[in-house]
């Protein structure tokens, strides 16, 4: 049997792509945290001035959010009192946002998003990366 281009194609993948792994990570230069819990494309729903919510653009999980972006991290960690430095659990993160701002918002996210986040473990670190440092 003949070996096509679509075999090889899934033989490399298979071989050298690893499976998605929900993920969080601060965009320093759009001064946000993204968060994604599923490998889909998206479009995003913005709930407040802070929180915008990630729904998929098709496919089993639609009707479900997939990931949200916390906006405008520098103001808000201000108000709240946390730290824009080092790693922190996003957990941490969210209950510290929700004790200082009970919007309705928040605590959407906060519940949608509570389990696959500690489920996860999921961190948010605020330091340069190590390539960006070497010059």
């Amino acid at each position: 049997m003949m070996n096509t281009q679509s075999d090889d194609l899934a033989e490399f993948m298979a071989e050298n792509l690893m499976p998605f792994k929900p993920f969080a990570y601060f965009d320093k230069h759009m001064d946000c945290i993204r968060v994604l819990i599923q490998d889909v494309s998206i479009t995003e729903k913005r709930l407040s001035k802070y929180f915008t919510v990630a729904t998929p653009n098709h496919g089993a999980f639609s009707g479900r959010n997939v990931g949200f972006t916390i906006k405008g991290v520098a103001h808000l960690f201000n108000e709240v009192g946390l730290p824009l430095s080092g790693v922190q659990m996003l957990v941490n993160i969210l209950n510290e946002i929700v004790k200082a701002m009970p919007h309705s918002a928040v605590q959407t996210v906060v519940e949608e998003f509570s389990e696959a986040i500690s489920e996860n473990e999921l961190t948010v670190s605020f330091e340069e990366p190590e390539f960006a440092m070497a010059a």
